[in-house]
């Protein structure tokens, strides 16, 4: 009989595990971000910070954008390069601030937000952290 137990409250586990996992993949977005425009990241960024799905796009927005950031940088490092595409972000500057920058900037007027999100978070970053 003690067998029988165990063999059903590890049934009942796998069974709450997988629903579980189902309702989690259920809730995560797919975001593909070499098919995203600049109003697809600014609609992420700007999202309220109050819900979990809002943070969670959120998070996603922030890495973007210091992923955009740390090509530029590693890419100069590497190569050697001082373009007119520089960006010098402070030591210490958190993602989110270099999100505001790009928030500010795509908020701002005659942005073409059907560019790509990397060119206008690019522009963002260059203008507002010049070398």
């Amino acid at each position: 009989m003690r067998f029988h137990w165990s063999g059903l409250s590890l049934a009942l586990l796998f069974a709450f595990s997988a629903s579980a996992a189902s309702q989690e993949a259920q809730e995560t977005e797919v975001v593909f971000p070499q098919q995203m425009n600049a109003n697809d990241l600014l609609t992420l960024c700007a999202s309220s910070s109050l819900t979990t799905k809002g943070r969670s796009r959120r998070k996603y927005c922030d890495g973007f954008v210091s992923g955009i950031e740390e090509g530029m940088r590693l890419y100069r490092l590497r190569y050697r390069i001082e373009s007119a595409a520089a960006i010098c972000v402070p030591e210490g500057t958190t993602a989110r601030v270099m999100t505001q920058t790009f928030l500010r900037h795509a908020s701002s007027k005659g942005v073409d937000l059907s560019q790509p999100a990397a060119a206008v978070v690019l522009t963002a970053l260059h203008d507002g952290f010049p070398c």
